[in-house]
């Protein structure tokens, strides 16, 4: 009877260690066993102002938008997007600055809150240590008017069919962004400047018009810009440009295998990429971009014969096989499905 006492006190202790304070690195897997896509803010220590104000929004999609301003220092809000990544014990996160794992972005995930940790992964001790916590707003909602709706615009048009062939935003309406949920719009937003490279996040208010007023082939409703609540630098517009080859599977290329270096070139804009595997041109349309995957449709190349076709046929396979991406300084790494790195690029300066 003694043991099954003792045995519930400790317990109870360690269910409640992060409650009075005695945080620790346990193994709870908050990934899968907590709600924790939602917006986090407070304001943590500063060396050299009075605090860092701070708001981490952490999407389902396993993608963040972060946004500090120092205060008393400077009234600049400085903002990242990107990916971040799961420990193996699913309850400490790795923010991915500039395509990289930051050690300095490591966070502990638990019921309502997170903590940042030292650059090590291991909670800060000290007096100061709960001034680490970012707490989830509870109620991280806007409030909305009658008629009126969160709505998301992606950071590039793309290419679709009207009356005629046409360029269209891409819109959702979620309270928290998935990038893999972005639909065609084909209307426009009165009163909304759309500047391409920039992910907003506005209220719109949505007026329906009277049947006998809504003209052949357009929407039924009128939209209006009410406010624009966050406008954010798109981080995969940095896809945006043209790269040549430098590895393939691992392994340095040699330029003599080709007729030409290799390149790539990836028209956001657009939505097509298209380039030269060392022999054939080829072109095509992106089939999915976001923050970390990047696949194609199938490629159509020209059908000229060179001297060695074994390099250049390997590459065409390759893209077609592509799934995600990581961009680190002015290189590009494309992986397969397995997650092994299968052609890597250096940006065309």
């Amino acid at each position: 009877m003694k043991s099954q006492i003792l045995l519930l006190v400790i317990i109870l202790t360690s269910c409640n260690s992060t409650k009075n304070g005695n945080y620790t690195l346990d193994s709870v897997d908050s990934k899968n066993t907590l709600k924790w896509p939602s917006v986090y803010s407070g304001t943590l220590p500063c060396a050299d102002c009075s605090g860092i104000e701070t708001e981490l929004i952490l999407n389902q999609d396993e993608t963040y938008q972060l946004s500090t301003v120092y205060l008393e220092k400077s009234k600049d809000v400085f903002k990242e997007t990107g990916t971040f990544s799961w420990n193996a014990n699913g309850n400490i996160i790795t923010l991915n600055i500039d395509g990289k794992p930051s050690p300095n972005h490591q966070y502990m995930i638990m019921e309502s809150k997170i903590m940042k940790l030292d650059n090590k992964g291991n909670v800060i001790s000290g007096a100061l240590k709960e001034n680490y916590i970012l707490s989830k707003k509870i109620n991280n909602n806007v409030v909305l008017n009658e008629d009126e709706y969160i709505y998301w615009v992606n950071s590039v048009k793309v290419e679709c069919s009207g009356v005629g062939k046409m360029s269209c935003i891409q819109v959702q309406k979620n309270k928290i962004l998935n990038s893999k949920d972005w639909k065609l719009f084909y209307s426009s937003i009165k009163g909304f400047n759309f500047e391409a490279g920039y992910i907003y996040k506005l209220i719109v208010k949505e007026i329906k018009r009277a049947k006998n007023q809504v003209p052949a082939d357009a929407s039924s409703i009128n939209y209006e810009l009410v406010k624009v609540l966050e406008k954010i630098k798109d981080n995969k517009m940095r896809l945006h440009d043209i790269w040549a080859l430098q590895a393939v599977n691992g392994k340095e290329i040699n330029v003599k295998n080709y007729n030409q270096r290799p390149n790539l070139e990836i028209n956001l804009t657009s939505n097509r990429v298209m380039g030269n595997d060392g022999c054939n041109n080829f072109s095509g349309e992106i089939k999915q971009v976001d923050s970390k995957s990047l696949s194609f449709k199938p490629l159509i190349g020209t059908k000229k014969a060179c001297f060695n076709m074994k390099f250049s046929n390997e590459i065409s396979n390759i893209l077609n096989n592509v799934e995600t991406y990581n961009i680190n300084n002015l290189t590009l790494s494309l992986y397969n499905k397995e997650g092994k790195e299968v052609l890597r690029y250096k940006k065309v300066d």
